[in-house]
């Protein structure tokens, strides 16, 4: 595990379970051992109730009080997914693009949360139709993927963005390729 986050805490287990009122407690709870990881996980229940101005404040102090780089862009990139979950997508493109100029300061440690950021931009990049830069954010994607499915995503993102921009020779390309190969 690359993160020094524990997905096997008692918070995260009363989200799977549904039980938000007990899973908020928990953070509480763990905030006092393990700062960031109560502050990220109450932030996830905050999302999970709808109160995404409340989660991306959560988010933001999970960020700050992160001892681990790669957990500091774990917030950032559930900061950003809650300005999209939001239709803040400006915003949410913003946190996307400084996680993913942070990623990259971690040279290659951090290449699986550059694709992670990459692929959350393109898709608010289609989103407001701009396609070139939307091909382009899937094409680096493709370069920092590491295995087949992620390979096959980009793929297929990509083969999606050719089309738009009418490249329908490069659309076939990518697509027989994201299927065919991975």
């Amino acid at each position: 595990n690359i993160y020094a986050y524990n997905l096997e805490n008692n918070c995260e287990k009363a989200i799977q379970e549904n039980n938000l009122k007990i899973a908020a407690e928990e953070a509480i709870n763990l905030s006092k051992e393990k700062p960031f990881d109560g502050e990220f996980c109450l932030g996830k229940v905050m999302v999970n109730e709808d109160k995404l101005d409340d989660a991306i404040k959560q988010f933001e102090k999970s960020e700050k009080s992160a001892q681990h780089p790669a957990d500091q862009m774990l917030a950032i990139m559930f900061k950003g997914l809650a300005y999209k979950e939001k239709d803040d997508i400006n915003q949410a493109f913003s946190v996307f693009d400084t996680g993913y100029e942070t990623a990259k300061l971690g040279n290659s440690k951090f290449v699986q949360f550059e694709r992670r950021f990459l692929i959350q931009m393109g898709i608010i990049q289609e989103t407001l139709e701009k396609y070139e830069d939307a091909y382009e954010s899937f094409a680096k994607s493709l370069k920092a993927s590491s295995n087949d499915d992620e390979r096959a995503e980009s793929y297929d993102r990509l083969a999606r963005s050719a089309a738009k921009l009418k490249y329908y020779d490069r659309a076939r390309e990518y697509s027989l390729k994201g299927s065919v190969k991975y």
